[in-house]
């Protein structure tokens, strides 16, 4: 799973099931490559990105990611055109709601 991700191999619902598989592993790993590759995550990798971390939210993994890291994400997230973001909005306002004391901007 992390060679599809780092070669960026396959279209965008590739890598974001590859994302979820490796996510479901290796929460560590998983967190490595969005950090990587972040600034060129495809929609739907960043979808599947909010959707995983929001599911722990209340997990200590995800009570122990970095505001930084968060706002990086959410930062990805707004930097979309109008038309992207309408196609992960769901996935945005679970990630707004599991992680809002430590989103700065919105």
């Amino acid at each position: 799973m992390p060679k599809i991700l780092e070669e960026d191999l396959g279209d965008e619902f590739l890598q974001a099931v590859a994302f979820n598989l490796l996510y479901e592993g290796d929460h560590e790993k998983a967190k490595e490559i969005i950090t990587r590759k972040l600034t060129n995550a495809s929609t739907v990798l960043i979808g599947a990105i909010m959707d995983n971390l929001s599911t722990d939210s209340l997990q200590p993994f995800g009570e122990s990611l970095s505001t930084e890291f968060l706002n990086a994400i959410l930062e990805r997230y707004l930097d979309l055109s109008d038309a992207d973001k309408e196609r992960i909005h769901d996935n945005y306002e679970w990630f707004k709601v599991s992680f809002e004391k430590k989103l700065s901007i919105m």
